[in-house]
């Protein structure tokens, strides 16, 4: 197993002079007034890769805390190409807070005696094995253009709602464009798979993997309270995390193929899915078919389900204990085999196992 920190969700937000009503997440602005803006996303990324162009691109929920007591909720969303606001906001200062996917919480609350301090978020009802990167947002940084700005860091949560610049009139004022970046961390732990057929094994049967589904032994959701610290050091301001497990049963499809994907000695990398560090014991089962290698399916549907217990697996290169945690990413090495090669017998070429090497 390897392990990696995760890269940040960098989001840079271009507001521009219109209304939106608030209805669903695919209403077109109403009307122009001289109080609130539209924010429009116009880029996101995860790593290197916009979002628009993966296939899990995801909803962000945020709160907007004004300074004349008012909370702004909104949601951005990716359609007819191009990202999508259904709030305003006026010419005043907000801190912003939220996370992405915005459907990945049943419920969301925030509370603070001052938000321009930091706030606790408690998010409800997260799956405990998810295909969601749950993040978190925890910068907001106010630039001139529709790049990322230089100094954008944790930590910074306020940004000040503007209609225009000073001196222009009101209908110039309409068309000024005002940008801001957003950056968000993960809440969860990743995990992704590397599977392979053993050589020996390989030169007399063919595996087609059919399915791979992963769940948490004992937990089906969990709750979530992160305490968000408001500073100017450029420090994470999630301060502390508390995960609650829900006990029951939920799992997640890492792969599926009706008609079976041909495995071989080469590896074949399978995106995993993401889970709380808090339980680190996994149940993967794996479902494939086995052929002879004149092509005849001589077994259907064969499971196997590995245990996995992150925290006794090792680092392949260093040997020493994975530490998984919030924003860390391990690969899980899988070899199909039989149990016991040496017999040869043909009921156990017939019937592999799956084997953790790692």
């Amino acid at each position: 197993m390897s392990m990696k920190r995760l890269p940040y969700i960098t989001i840079l937000i271009l507001t521009t002079a219109l209304w939106l009503a608030a209805c669903t997440d695919h209403d077109e602005p109403q009307g122009v007034t001289g109080e609130e803006q539209e924010i429009t996303l116009v880029s996101a990324t995860r790593g290197i890769t916009p979002l628009e162009q993966q296939t899990d691109v995801p909803t962000i929920q945020v709160y907007l805390y004004a300074t004349d007591g008012s909370v702004t909720p909104g949601v951005f969303s990716y359609y007819s190409d191009a990202w999508h606001g259904n709030f305003g906001v006026k010419v005043q200062q907000y801190y912003i807070y939220g996370f992405a996917p915005a459907s990945a919480a049943q419920s969301c609350v925030i509370t603070s005696d001052d938000y321009s301090q930091g706030a606790t978020m408690t998010l409800t009802g997260l799956s405990a094995v998810t295909a969601d990167d749950i993040c978190v947002l925890v910068g907001v940084q106010q630039v001139d253009n529709n790049t990322v700005g230089p100094d954008i860091r944790d930590g910074v949560f306020w940004y000040q709602g503007q209609f225009g610049f000073t001196g222009r009139s009101k209908d110039e004022n309409q068309n000024n464009q005002n940008f801001a970046c957003l950056m968000l961390d993960h809440i969860f732990a990743g995990i992704d798979f590397e599977l392979k057929v053993a050589e020996e094994y390989d030169e007399l049967r063919t595996i087609k993997l059919k399915k791979m589904e992963l769940g948490m032994m004992g937990g089906e959701s969990v709750n979530i309270t992160l305490k968000l610290q408001a500073n100017n050091t450029q420090e994470t301001p999630i301060t502390e995390v508390t995960e609650n497990v829900n006990n029951g049963t939920q799992t997640t499809v890492l792969f599926e193929d009706e008609e079976g994907k041909a495995l071989s000695t080469d590896v074949y990398s399978i995106p995993g899915c993401f889970w709380p560090s808090l339980d680190k014991q996994l149940t993967l089962t794996t479902t494939y078919d086995v052929y002879d290698k004149k092509g005849t399916r001589v077994r259907e549907d064969c499971t196997a389900t590995n245990n996995i217990d992150i925290g006794t697996l090792r680092d392949t290169t260093t040997g020493e204990i994975i530490k998984t945690g919030r924003g860390t990413q391990a690969v899980v090495s899988l070899t199909i085999r039989p149990t016991y090669l040496y017999q040869l017998s043909e009921p156990e070429l017939d019937n592999p196992s799956v084997s953790v090497e790692n």
